[in-house]
């Protein structure tokens, strides 16, 4: 997207981030954001920013490693929902459908026949695993990952594909009419 920070492009003027944590904010105890860069700029949504720490630049591997360290820390959770910042338009029960596969290790979302690695329910005392690949490992693929644990995905349907990802231009687009059909939610 030229360098910028997708997470700050606007729907309806309202940026992709605050869509995601609005809609996470209806589902869970806590919402924090997982930074691995411009730290100066997420200040401004009042939520706590977990850093990537040790694992700096390992992708969203590393984030989600921090995210489960940082609930661990605050306690009260056995399981991380991660989503992406540029996917904003996640359904109002994704957290609800992903316990469905609550006996297994990973639940991941799965959309159109594909599946959404990033966007998952990790169990807290996942992050000495993940801690160990990314030492391990010079590849930090979330779905590498994936492969060494047992998971499940969870199918959601619809008009659109919830899990839309605003990486490059033509995703805004397609996001934008995606949010005209979408009723769950008016900001």
């Amino acid at each position: 997207m030229g360098g910028g920070d997708e997470f700050l492009l606007t729907i309806g003027g309202i940026s992709l981030l605050e869509r995601v944590a609005a809609r996470l904010v209806q589902q869970v105890d806590r919402v924090a954001i997982s930074a691995n860069g411009n730290e100066a700029a997420l200040q401004s949504f009042g939520l706590p920013i977990v850093s990537d720490g040790v694992h700096p630049g390992r992708g969203p591997l590393s984030g989600i490693l921090a995210g489960l360290r940082w609930a661990f820390k605050v306690g009260g959770s056995t399981h991380l929902v991660s989503v992406p910042s540029d996917t904003p338009l996640i359904p109002l029960d994704l957290v609800e459908r992903l316990r469905e596969g609550d006996e297994h290790d990973v639940v991941i979302a799965h959309s159109r026949g594909r599946a959404h690695y990033p966007i998952a329910a990790w169990p807290i005392h996942m992050a000495d695993r993940i801690e160990a690949w990314l030492v391990g490992n010079a590849n930090s693929s979330v779905k590498m990952f994936l492969e060494t644990v047992e998971t499940r995905f969870i199918d959601f349907e619809g008009p659109y594909d919830p899990f839309i990802n605003v990486n490059e231009p033509g995703d805004l687009k397609v996001a934008i009419e995606c949010y005209s059909m979408d009723q769950s939610d008016r900001f």
